[in-house]
């Protein structure tokens, strides 16, 4: 009886943490480039362009009204991925093309927290280069860059033919 009322406390306990952590946060992406709304300052950090992850926010953050800010600028993920297509260079506009999704891991902690740019995963709308990803992160794929065994490497979630099967498509349906 112990054990059975000591694992309905305990569940209580984790649904209601986990009610209590759901809040009105978001990552987002844009096809166009935007301003936020607190202006963050008169800074650079106000424009907020595609291929950049940005937080929408409610319940804290550095405006007491709604804004969205910068969460992940583009350079980010030209950091994370290296020398991406092998020019020597690291900053690649073409890197992924567009964002096309995004998926974050749950976290208990409120306003994102446990979250980061290498534990975002996201679907690109072209395909990675070969040179840190083989095969390279593909359109319907959802990987993220992650750093283990060493920086630039993608760590696949899903990839097309696997949501295709999960479909009932033929595995070569572009999605």
């Amino acid at each position: 009886m112990t054990h059975l009322l000591t694992t309905r406390l305990l569940t209580t306990s984790l649904l209601l943490a986990t009610a209590t952590a759901q809040g009105p946060d978001l990552l987002l992406t844009f096809r166009a480039p935007e301003k936020t709304l607190s202006g963050s300052g008169g800074s650079l950090l106000q424009n907020l362009f595609p291929n950049e992850i940005h937080h929408l926010g409610w319940s804290s953050g550095p405006c007491t009204a709604m804004s969205t800010e910068k969460w992940s600028p583009r350079t980010c993920m030209h950091t994370m991925a290296g020398d991406e297509d092998g020019t020597g260079q690291y900053w690649n506009p073409t890197i992924f093309g567009n964002i096309d999704a995004l998926a974050t891991p749950i976290s208990l902690s409120p306003v994102i927290g446990g979250v980061n740019p290498r534990s975002v995963f996201w679907s690109p709308a072209a395909a990675m280069g070969t040179n840190i990803s083989v095969p390279p992160l593909r359109p319907g794929d959802v990987g993220r860059i992650s750093n283990v065994p060493s920086d630039g490497q993608v760590e696949y979630f899903m990839r097309r033919e696997q949501f295709n099967q999960a479909l009932g498509l033929p595995l070569g349906t572009p999605i």
